[in-house]
């Protein structure tokens, strides 16, 4: 979907966000939930480090999606979201309408 979004000729780069198109993205996720919630020996040092630093990446993200804001590559992709936002408000109005006029 990356390489899609993005317009790339390669797939040199995003890898980290495929995966093998046999697997499942529910298993996928559910493993990788267990793995953080219930595998993982945190120390609450580590747990607040991890707290802390997400506040860093959150900002660090930010910046690097400032860059690309006038690129085909992110006018696209905004586009696709938008699309998909609109189906899901959409979507809720409808059903709220219907449960209003019943």
């Amino acid at each position: 979907m990356v390489k899609r979004t993005y317009s790339l000729k390669t797939e040199e780069g995003v890898q980290i966000f495929g995966l093998e198109t046999e697997s499942n993205i529910k298993v996928f996720r559910n493993n990788f939930k267990d793995l953080i919630n219930h595998k993982m020996d945190l120390s609450d040092k580590d747990v607040e480090f991890i707290l802390r630093e997400s506040s860093e990446v959150f900002r660090r993200n930010n910046q690097l999606v400032s860059t690309v804001q006038d690129t085909t590559a992110f006018a696209n992709a905004q586009k696709i979201c938008m699309r998909y936002l609109f189906g899901i408000v959409a979507a809720l109005f409808v059903a709220i309408l219907a449960i209003w006029l019943s």
